[in-house]
C-alpha cells in the first residue's frame, strides 16, 4: 500500500470528513480516497455514504411471529454466543440481530432459513458500533445490491453460479475443465463467498477493508471477477500473488490434485478466500479490473441488464420485460452482434475476432467485413484441411497484434463464433466451438442470434452497406427470408439476457447446448448438461424411416387432436411443458414395469434452445420421454407421452447421427407425405439400438400385436 508522509495523510483525511459532512457522491468519494486505507472511525459514516443508507427512517419490529421465529431465535443466539471478545452485551445484541433478521424478512417477505448468510454479513457490521436502526439500513442495502438474489428470495434462481462457471471457461478452460472432469461446479464451492460477501471466510479486520473498496467502487459484479482472481490464482504453485504463501504451506494446488478425492478439491478451493490479508486487497481488486472486467465482453459488466437480473428482484411492472436466462445451458458466454461491429465503442481491452461459420455460399453472399471464414463441416468430412485451417486462423490472431499496435478496429484476440442463426444450420458450428475449448483455448464466446440478428440490425438501422460485405440481396437468405416470414417459430424471441427484442420476429435464440455431438476423439462431459463428443462409426444410421412401406397390416387412422386417458399417470394430454404439474417418477422401478420393454438415457433438445437430460422409455404402445429432475437424484418428470401408432417418421442427420428426430401425425391416403402433428429431437448415445427397437414396436403396434415377444431381448434400462 502507498506511503505517504504526515501532512499528505491528514489533508486527505480532512478532505474526507469534508465529503462526508456533505453528502457528497461516490465519484467525490472516489477521488479522494484512491483506495487508500480508511480509518476506523470514518467507516461506520463512509459506509452509509457508499451504500445509501444514510439518514434513512425504519422502524425495527420488536415482536414477530414469523413461521420461523423460533429458528431465527436459536440461530441467533448460537450465532452471538460464537462472537469473540466481552465487549458486546450478549442479551441485547440477541434482541437487536433477531429484531434485524425478522424486520427483514417480514418486509421483503424471504423466509429465512439456517446459513443463508445474513448472520454472517452482520458481523462486520457490528463491529462499527453503529445504532441498530444504522446496522440494519446498511445490512438491507448491502442484501439488496451485493447478495445475489438467490440468498435474499424465495426463488431457486442459481443463475449465479452458473455465470460464474462461464466466466472460469472464458478466462481459464484449462482449469474449468478440470474441475468439470470432476463434477465439481461452482455451487459447491462459493456458496460461502457469494451468501457472505467472504465474511465467512475472513476476519473482520480484512472484511472491513474489503468492503472499504467494494461499496466506494459500487460495482455488484465484481463478486465474479473476485472470485475468479482467487480461483485462478490457487491454480499453480509459482504464482506470486498474494496466495503464494499459503499455498507454499499446503504444498496444494488444484490441478495437482488430481488424485485427490472431490471432497478434498471443494475444500480447498472453498478455503481460498481465507489467504487474504489486508496488504492484498489492492492487488486483489487490481487484478479482477485490469485482468478480468477489462478481458470480459461488456454484456457481462455492470452497466448491462445482466447485472440487475442477478443481484436485484425484477419488479411487477418489468416482469413482462425482463426474465432470467438459463445460463445452465450455455455452451460459452454469448455476445450481442452489435459489440462485433468494427467501430463500437470498446470496452476495455476487448477486440474480436469474428469467425463466421456459415457454409462457404452463405459466407460469400454477405459477411460482417472483419469476419474470418472457417468452413465448418471441414470437422467431419476433411479432418486434415480443417486442422489446416484452423492453423491459419490462429495464425492470423497472432498476427494481428502489430495492426492493433497500429490502431487498426481490425482483429483482436477475443474469438467469437457466429452462426447463421437458424437452429438446423448452427450445429456444426456448436461442434467446432466446442472443440476449441476441449484444446482449453481461451476467450471463446458466441455470436447471439448470428447472421441473421446482424443482418436484421444493420437493416432496421441502415447501415447494412458500412457492414456487410459482398452482399448479394438475391441470395441472401435473411434478404430472401426476411423477419415474421420465417417457417421457425421466434415470435417469443429474446434478448441476450432475457429481455424482448424491440426488433422481435427472428429467429429462434440461440441453442447454445445443441452441439453437434460428433468429434474425432474422446469424449466429455461439461457440466452434465452440455456436449457429449462421440466416435459413432455407425454411418448407415443416417436417415431412417419408419413408413408405410415397413407395415403389413393398415395403419390406424388417429384422431385428429393427441389425447391421452384420465388415468394415465396424471398426465392429461399429449404432452405438458408444464413441470410443476407433471408427476415425479422413480426411473428405476419405473423400467421394471412389465410393459415397459426398454429405457434409455438421452438428451431432449428444445425449440428454444434448452437441452434437458432425459430418459426415453420404450413400452409396448407408447413412447415415453422423462426429464431428469437436477436436486432429486433418480427421480424424473414424464413430460411427453406418445402413441407409437402415430409416429411416422424416425430420421438422423449424416454428420450427426446421434440427433435423432420422431416425428408424429396421421398418414394421408393420396396425399405425397403424413401430416405432421409433434416432434420430438433427442440426442442418443446409441441411436441405432434404438430407433431399431422403436421400429420394430411401431410395426407391431401396427399389426395389432404390440404384445408379440418377437423382438430381440433387451436390458430394461440402458445406459
Amino acid at each position: 500500500m502507498e506511503k505517504r508522509n504526515g501532512s499528505e495523510d491528514e489533508s486527505w483525511l480532512n478532505e474526507l470528513e469534508t465529503a462526508l459532512l456533505a453528502n457528497c457522491d461516490l465519484s467525490v468519494l472516489r477521488t479522494i480516497c484512491n483506495r487508500k486505507h480508511i480509518p476506523s472511525k470514518l467507516r461506520p459514516e463512509f459506509w452509509q455514504t457508499c451504500l445509501g443508507a444514510k439518514g434513512k427512517s425504519t422502524t425495527l419490529s420488536e415482536l414477530s411471529d414469523l413461521n420461523e421465529q423460533c429458528l431465527i431465535r436459536n440461530d441467533c443466539e448460537n450465532f452471538v454466543d460464537a462472537l469473540s471478545g466481552n465487549e458486546y452485551d450478549k442479551s441485547s445484541v440477541i434482541k437487536d440481530v433477531e429484531s434485524i433478521i425478522s424486520t427483514f424478512a417480514k418486509r421483503k417477505e424471504v423466509t429465512y432459513y439456517s446459513n443463508n448468510g445474513w448472520l454472517e454479513l452482520l458481523q462486520p457490521l457490528l463491529a462499527l458500533k453503529l445504532p441498530r436502526n444504522d446496522v440494519y439500513n446498511c445490512f438491507e442495502a448491502i442484501l439488496e445490491k451485493f447478495i445475489p438474489k438467490y440468498f435474499v428470495s424465495n426463488t431457486d434462481d442459481d443463475e449465479p453460479f452458473h455465470l460464474l462457471r462461464l466466466l472460469l471457461l472464458y478466462h481459464d478452460p484449462e482449469l474449468c475443465s478440470f474441475l468439470d472432469s470432476r463434477k465439481i461446479t461452482p455451487d459447491m464451492y462459493v456458496v460461502t463467498w457469494f451468501r457472505s460477501l467472504f465474511s465467512a471466510h475472513c476476519s473482520n479486520k480484512v472484511i472491513h477493508s474489503l468492503w472499504d473498496v467494494y461499496f466506494l467502487l459500487s460495482d455488484p459484479s465484481l463478486l465474479f471477477y473476485i472470485s475468479l482472481v482467487m480461483l485462478v490464482n490457487v491454480k499453480y504453485v509459482c504464482l506470486k500473488f498474494f496466495f503464494y504463501n499459503v499455498i507454499f504451506n499446503r504444498r496444494e494446488q488444484v490441478m495437482e490434485m488430481k488424485d485427490e478425492s472431490k471432497e478434498k478439491i471443494i475444500e480447498t478451493l472453498n478455503s481460498v478466500p481465507s489467504a487474504l490479508d489486508i496488504e492484498d486487497i489492492d492487488d486483489l481488486f487490481y487484478l479482477a479490473e485490469q485482468h478480468y472486467v477489462s478481458q470480459t465482453p461488456r454484456s457481462f459488466k455492470v452497466e448491462n441488464e445482466l447485472s440487475s437480473l442477478m443481484f436485484t428482484e425484477v419488479s411487477s411492472c418489468q416482469q413482462s420485460q425482463f426474465v432470467t436466462t438459463d445460463l445452465a445451458h450455455a455452451l460459452c458466454l454469448p455476445v450481442p452482434v452489435i459489440d462485433l461491429l468494427p467501430d463500437t465503442p470498446i470496452s476495455g481491452s476487448v477486440r474480436y475476432f469474428v469467425v463466421d461459420c456459415r457454409p462457404a455460399e452463405q459466407y460469400n453472399n454477405g459477411h460482417l467485413s472483419t469476419a474470418f471464414h472457417l468452413n465448418c463441416s471441414l470437422m467431419l468430412e476433411a479432418p486434415s484441411a480443417f486442422e489446416t485451417a484452423v492453423q491459419a486462423l490462429l495464425a492470423c490472431i497472432s498476427m494481428q497484434q502489430h495492426s492493433i499496435n497500429a490502431g487498426s478496429v481490425v482483429g483482436g484476440k477475443h474469438l467469437c463464433f457466429m452462426g447463421s442463426g437458424r437452429i438446423e444450420e448452427d450445429q456444426d458450428v456448436y461442434m467446432v466451438v466446442a472443440s476449441f475449448l476441449q484444446k482449453h483455448q481461451q476467450f471463446v464466446s458466441l455470436a447471439f442470434n448470428g447472421y441473421t440478428y446482424l443482418h436484421e440490425y444493420a437493416v432496421k438501422n441502415s447501415i447494412i452497406d458500412k457492414y456487410i460485405v459482398d452482399h448479394n440481396r438475391k441470395q441472401c437468405i435473411p434478404c430472401r427470408f426476411p423477419p415474421g416470414t420465417q417457417s421457425l417459430n421466434n415470435v417469443n424471441s429474446k434478448s441476450l439476457f432475457g429481455k424482448k427484442m424491440e426488433t422481435s420476429d427472428h429467429f429462434n435464440n440461440w441453442l447454445f447446448t445443441k452441439v453437434a455431438t460428433v468429434v474425432k476423439s474422446k469424449s466429455i462431459e461439461m457440466k452434465g448438461k452440455l456436449v457429449e463428443y462421440v466416435t459413432n462409426p455407425n454411418q448407415q444410421a443416417a436417415e431412417r424411416h419408419v413408413s408405410s412401406n415397413d407395415k403389413v397390416g393398415k395403419r390406424y387412422k388417429a384422431a385428429n387432436k393427441f389425447a391421452i386417458d384420465d388415468n394415465d399417470d396424471g398426465l392429461n394430454g399429449f404432452e405438458s411443458e408444464d413441470e410443476e404439474r407433471n408427476p415425479e417418477i422413480d426411473v428405476e422401478s419405473w423400467c421394471k414395469r412389465d410393459e415397459v420393454i426398454s429405457c434409455f438415457k438421452c438428451q431432449e433438445l428444445k425449440d428454444d434452445g434448452h437441452m434437458y437430460p432425459s430418459y426415453l422409455i420404450l413400452t409396448k404402445t407408447h413412447l415415453l420421454i422423462l426429464r431428469e429432475i437436477p436436486h432429486n437424484k433418480g427421480f424424473a418428470k414424464l413430460m411427453k407421452k406418445r402413441p407409437l401408432e402415430l409416429v411416422v417418421q424416425i430420421t438422423s442427420k449424416r454428420k450427426c447421427p446421434n440427433l435423432i428426430t420422431f416425428k408424429y401425425g396421421q398418414s394421408n391416403e393420396g396425399e405425397e407425405g403424413p401430416s405432421i402433428m409433434a416432434t420430438d429431437l433427442l440426442l442418443i448415445p446409441k441411436p441405432y439400438d434404438v430407433t431399431r427397437l422403436v421400429k420394430q414396436q411401431v410395426i407391431k403396434v401396427l399389426d395389432g400385436d404390440p404384445n408379440s415377444t418377437n423382438i430381440n431381448s433387451e436390458s430394461k434400462h440402458n445406459s
